[in-house]
């Protein structure tokens, strides 16, 4: 009997499913954490809105502060996925919040001067974000190393 040249290969043609490790419980953390700063951030930005109509709020700093939320979810999306370029995302969202906090810090104490001791719950709310991507970035960069590496 004759070949058929229009039948599928005998052979496999898909790549083996590789077993994949189970997700680490510090990578599962940082999703956590990520998830809790996307939703704080989404607050301030829902906010600040009104800031915007009333003129105190740039339209273009309430634009990158959504691009910034975007990052930080895509950047969620695609740790979950296990993508390593994910961690480095995060660590720069993460740096730039903290550099955002320190320049938030010399604006207060520019502003309040001899106020800045009792302002401890405006600040502590202020850094809550950066913490938790700092953390977050930590948890992503050195425990869970391993669990990110191509095989």
């Amino acid at each position: 009997m004759a070949e058929n040249p229009y039948q599928a290969p005998n052979a496999p043609v898909a790549d083996a499913i590789e077993a994949t490790a189970p997700r680490p419980a510090s990578v599962t953390a940082a999703l956590v954490l990520i998830a809790i700063a996307a939703l704080l951030t989404g607050i301030q930005i829902a906010s600040n809105f009104s800031r915007m109509y009333n003129g105190e709020m740039s339209a273009l700093d309430l634009l990158l502060q959504i691009l910034a939320v975007a990052a930080l979810v895509v950047a969620g999306f695609q740790l979950f996925k296990r993508h390593g370029w994910a961690r480095w995302l995060l660590l720069v969202l993460a740096l730039w919040r903290v550099v955002m906090f320190c320049y938030a810090l010399s604006v207060f104490s520019r502003m309040y001067g001899g106020m800045f001791p009792y302002l401890g719950s405006t600040i502590a709310s202020i850094a809550l974000v950066p913490v938790l991507l700092a953390i977050a970035a930590y948890l992503v960069l050195v425990p869970a190393r391993a669990w990110f590496a191509r095989t």
